[in-house]
């Protein structure tokens, strides 16, 4: 069974310099409204620092 979507995550590549601290990524997240939340930035922005070494992006084939 599938429950309620909770919220969508986004990852949009910057222009270069824009934010090195996140190899110039922007995280953004939505509800199912569409309603930014600001809130689960942080946490996604941390969580994806873990792979500096592979652009910040998750892959399985590492």
């Amino acid at each position: 069974a599938q429950g309620d979507l909770a919220f969508t995550a986004v990852m949009l590549k910057a222009v270069p310099g824009d934010d090195p601290s996140t190899g110039d990524w922007r995280f953004e997240a939505f509800g199912p409204d569409g309603t930014p939340l600001s809130d689960l930035r942080p946490a996604c922005i941390s969580c994806h620092a873990t792979q500096g070494a592979n652009d910040f992006v998750f892959s399985g084939a590492q």
